[in-house]
């Protein structure tokens, strides 16, 4: 078990469901590479783990939507679950909320602290909306120009002058 990533623009199949997003996902991290045909213990471990999927996700109630139909959120949530269906140890989140408004990101951010509870995610995320790098994180890397300004806990980051002195225009001490 490795990783697996999101990235900043959502990939997925809009004309199909939900569910079907996820079957996608599941079988070819089942190894089965979206055979025609698929015996009976087969194609009830696939319908066992999208029905996982779709419930961790928060899409059970989504399940025969047409995804390019959904919110946007709800797009980056079958996104996202797509991914786990590889069962990776380390999820990469780039810009999960990008081009959201609050209630999405909020959301988003659910889901996010949900997966890293429940499934015992490592995530790491590349994010520029600071609540929900605040709320999310255990450690923060700054960066500016490229390198890194800053690096500790949400606290740290808070207190640092340099951050302020970068991000927030004050004048460091």
């Amino acid at each position: 078990r490795g990783m697996a990533r999101t990235f900043q623009i959502t990939e997925v199949f809009p004309e199909l469901s939900v569910a079907d997003n996820i079957r996608v996902a599941v079988e070819i991290a089942a190894g089965y590479r979206l055979r025609p045909w698929l015996g009976r213990a087969k194609r009830a471990s696939v319908e066992t783990r999208v029905s996982e999927l779709l419930v961790m996700g928060g899409l059970a109630d989504k399940t025969g939507a047409r995804v390019g139909a959904l919110s946007h959120g709800d797009q980056r949530a079958t996104e996202i679950m797509m991914s786990l269906a590889l069962r990776p140890r380390l999820l990469m989140l780039d810009e999960p909320t990008a081009g959201m408004g609050d209630q999405e990101t909020y959301d988003i951010a659910r889901l996010v602290r949900r997966l890293h509870r429940q499934a015992g995610l490592t995530i790491m995320l590349i994010e520029h909306d600071m609540r929900v790098v605040f709320n999310l994180a255990d450690r923060i890397m700054v960066l500016a120009e490229g390198r890194v300004l800053a690096e500790g806990t949400p606290q740290e980051i808070a207190d640092s002058d340099k951050v302020q002195a970068a991000y927030l225009g004050k004048a460091a001490a």
